[in-house]
């Protein structure tokens, strides 16, 4: 007797996981500033990371496990090269709209952080340099500066696409060695209508 599958998937399945808000009003322009980087970077992208902050209220459970997963979205945004060495572009805060996505109640989007994805070519298997600022950093127009060790570019022998997300500060390394390392600032100020 054969037995037939069905592959189509539930409707459950199929619902979007977020809808984005067609109108987005608290803008922050992003800036990326690229500080004695070893070379240049050909691949520089940026995404805008958010969360859900009721998953157990709202989303959908994985039944054997018997928890309710992180739910997060990255939505890319554009960036503009201003120059070599810097790169602007806008993010929302309010980009993914609150809504009953699965019938357990509305789920309460939050902008979480924002994330730049640098390489020095097209080539996958080079270092992913990885620098972000914390969303609470953005809308307080604030920035962050992060350290990358200049001898993982442009590639990391027997890694292929490394991720580097970079140092908070230099203090822990020794004084002889800060002059290997490049940074990368992202600062952010909010943009008014």
């Amino acid at each position: 007797m054969d037995t037939m599958i069905d592959s189509k998937p539930d409707a459950e399945e199929e619902a979007p996981l977020r809808k984005l808000n067609p109108a987005p009003k608290r803008a922050y322009a992003i800036t990326m500033k690229i500080a004695g980087a070893p070379g240049p970077f050909e691949i520089v992208e940026g995404t805008a990371q958010y969360t859900v902050k009721n998953p157990a209220e709202c989303g959908k459970k994985i039944a054997i496990a018997g928890v309710f997963p992180r739910m997060t979205s990255n939505e890319p945004f554009t960036l503009t090269r201003v120059s070599d060495s810097e790169y602007r572009g806008i993010v929302y805060s309010d980009l993914i709209i609150d809504e009953d996505y699965f019938g357990r109640g509305v789920c309460r989007w939050e902008f979480f952080s924002v994330n730049m994805h640098l390489r020095a070519t097209a080539d996958e298997s080079d270092t992913r340099f990885i620098p972000s600022i914390d969303a609470d950093v953005v809308v307080s127009s604030g920035s962050e500066t992060k350290y990358f060790w200049e001898d993982r570019y442009p590639k990391v022998e027997d890694y292929s696409g490394f991720p580097v997300f970079g140092e908070d500060d230099l203090e822990s390394v020794p004084p002889d060695k800060r002059g290997e390392f490049f940074s990368i600032t992202l600062a952010a100020a909010e943009l008014t209508p």
